[in-house]
């Protein structure tokens, strides 16, 4: 009599094999910010643009190292985990924690510069445009404050640090080379093809969650929501005269 077996389910990933996703996930953020601030920042001068560039001043400088050394902890405290410098790893942590505070804030004044700077007007207006920085400002600080409450919590904390790391690359993303293959980009192609892709680099986080533990994981849950809610909020904000209204109020905007 034939005997009918339960299907076999498949093993869960080895320590090894997480700790190897998580390093190479937050390599891979890193790689995709070079990539997008290559042309502007790190090499520039050195890649030839179609446009002229506006001056790098002092604020761009600090910002853009600021920005540089808090992604490049990403695929620094994924290492020490997976060589076991638990110690180590937290005591960096407290210095990457200190420069994920100062970010927001060289992102805010940043941005107010910008938007009274002289030059041309984005599509969506300057106060359309102010929505990228500011939308930026609330995804990260609201993650990285469930990062830092979680920090004792290695399931929940790795994973809040990689949707942070998507967070902050969603800059370079805009930055890509997406005309050279695409053609002139329209506001359209930035709201569903560039916003999409910033949004598609949590899927590797949804696809090991379902390897690992058959569901995703409530922080990853969490964390993609809020970076999703942000996207999908300032697309609809951008263009209407409640946000305009809001930029006229904020510290260091007002009417440009």
């Amino acid at each position: 009599m034939a005997t009918v077996t339960e299907p076999s389910v498949a093993a869960a990933p080895s320590a090894s094999a997480e700790r190897r996703f998580f390093t190479s996930y937050a390599v891979a953020l890193a790689v995709i910010a070079f990539v997008g601030f290559a042309p502007s920042f790190f090499l520039r001068g050195a890649i030839p643009l179609p446009r002229a560039l506006p001056p790098l001043t002092l604020l761009h400088t600090v910002h853009g190292v600021t920005a540089t050394l808090f992604i490049l902890l990403f695929p620094l405290q994924a290492w020490l985990i997976a060589s076991g410098k638990r110690e180590r790893h937290i005591a960096v942590g407290k210095w990457g924690f200190a420069l994920g505070a100062l970010l927001p804030v060289l992102v805010y004044v940043l941005a107010a510069q910008e938007y009274h700077a002289p030059g041309p007007v984005a599509p969506v207006g300057r106060e359309g445009a102010v929505v990228a920085p500011v939308s930026l400002i609330v995804a990260l600080v609201s993650v990285l404050v469930l990062a830092w409450r979680n920090r004792f919590k290695a399931q929940a904390h790795k994973r809040l640090m990689i949707v942070a790391g998507c967070v902050l690359v969603a800059p370079a993303i805009a930055r890509l080379p997406f005309p050279l293959v695409f053609g002139p980009p329209s506001v359209l192609f930035f709201l569903v093809v560039v916003q999409g892709f910033m949004l598609s680099t949590l899927i590797p986080l949804w696809i090991w969650d379902l390897r690992a533990l058959g569901r995703i994981h409530r922080m990853t849950l969490l964390g993609s929501g809020v970076f999703i809610l942000v996207i999908v909020g300032r697309t609809f904000l951008a263009p209407t005269p409640a946000w305009a209204a809001i930029v006229h109020v904020l510290p260091g905007f007002g009417l440009p």
